[in-house]
């Protein structure tokens, strides 16, 4: 992403993924990067701003007013300069069968296909092949970079050093084997997410279920089954192999 977004032109990034497979928080993660003074020299003096599709279109009636906001939102973009405009879920603009009452696509396209503006956008491999890719102008203008789910192993890494947080800054102590447990089960049973976000989620659920222990709250095992069996409603703690599968 890096490598794509220092080039000179032809410097547009797409990240496809999944739901949960970390696109936005690689996005959050480089805009940190630069905050910090970590980014390489071509992206040092960058800022990364995300463009709200929802806020442009807010107070609009016509297409024409739409057309006048872009273009007043884009010559301050110019104006500004050294701006990374990100994209989130760029499938949702209004390119072909996910058009609503306006087509910010045709209405950005001119600024997505000049040399004098950067872009960042996301999307997952069902709305790219549905949508982005049947646009050949459309994606040629973007470097497509695949993000996938995250391994147990990675997922295992991020979840611990959470939990390492959580126990410094809110006293919930979480045990190793409820993470390993959360993780495992996590990719098993949860299908509308994907690693890590998927594990994330149960364990953020977790938190507010902790159990009192010591003067301290705890999150284990027995914390784990019961908030897994609530979010996907099957009583897990329970099952032989045969009603598990």
């Amino acid at each position: 992403v890096i490598t794509v977004l220092s080039q000179g032109h032809d410097r547009n990034v797409m990240l496809v993924g999944e739901p949960g497979s970390g696109k936005s928080t690689l996005v959050s993660y480089l805009a940190k990067m630069i905050l910090r003074g970590d980014a390489p020299p071509a992206l040092a003096t960058k800022r990364l701003v995300k463009l709200e599709s929802t806020r442009l279109l807010s107070a609009v009636r016509t297409e024409g007013e739409l057309a006048e906001k872009i273009q007043r939102a884009f010559e301050e973009v110019e104006f500004i300069e050294d701006i990374v405009i990100f994209i989130d879920e760029i499938h949702e603009l209004g390119i072909g069968d996910a058009g609503k009452s306006f087509n910010l696509f045709s209405l950005i396209l001119p600024y997505l296909e000049s040399d004098r503006f950067q872009f960042i956008a996301t999307t997952e491999p069902r709305n790219y092949s549905r949508i982005i890719e049947k646009n050949g102008s459309f994606a040629r203008i973007f470097h497509k970079i695949e993000l996938p789910s995250a391994k147990v192993e990675d997922t295992l890494k991020i979840l611990t050093n959470k939990a390492v947080d959580e126990a410094r800054y809110s006293g919930i102590i979480t045990t190793f084997s409820a993470i390993k447990y959360l993780v495992k089960k996590s990719q098993e049973l949860i299908h509308n997410k994907v690693l890590p976000d998927s594990a994330l989620a149960i364990y953020e659920e977790c938190l507010t279920g902790a159990i009192p222990s010591r003067g301290k709250f705890l999150v284990n095992l027995s914390v784990v089954k019961d908030v897994l069996a609530k979010v996907v409603n099957v009583p897990i703690a329970d099952l032989d192999q045969g009603q598990k599968d």
